[in-house]
């Protein structure tokens, strides 16, 4: 292996409110580029679920910012069925979310695009070469 930069399998953290896109923008994202996804829904534990489907919002802290208008994310809330995040909790979880500070390495992403533009947006950034990690050293 040579001294020069290699393409490493990104790891990738989709963060944001419920209803901005995650499974659907970040499963899509996974399959551009290749890697596996996991859906961060199936590793909350069933009381966290249960708390969560009674409207009681959760109190721990929770990286690709999927970001989106209170507008945006309401819409997108009130026009899906079938999940246990209800649209009543969507003020707490804006209320809660710890943006990206400067010193952190991440990328926030619009959701007002249509969703093939966002996974575009995203895909292109996770594929930018700040993501990529130098060879090891040539022994």
């Amino acid at each position: 292996m040579t001294g020069e930069a290699r393409a490493a399998k990104p790891r990738v953290v989709v963060m944001g409110v419920s209803g901005c896109g995650k499974t659907t923008i970040g499963g899509l994202v996974a399959h551009e580029l290749g890697v596996p996804f996991l859906d961060g829904d199936s590793l909350h534990p069933m009381e966290n679920v249960a708390k969560m489907a009674a409207g009681t919002p959760l109190t721990d802290t929770v990286f690709l910012h999927l970001h989106g208008s209170k507008e945006v994310l309401r819409q997108r809330l009130e026009g899906r069925s079938g999940h246990f995040m209800p649209p009543a909790l969507l003020d707490s979880q804006l209320a809660t979310l710890e943006p990206l500070r400067a010193d952190e390495r991440g990328v926030v992403v619009d959701i007002a695009a249509p969703v093939n533009e966002v996974v575009d947006g995203a895909v292109s950034v996770v594929s930018a070469s700040a993501f990529r990690v130098p060879a090891p050293p040539h022994e």
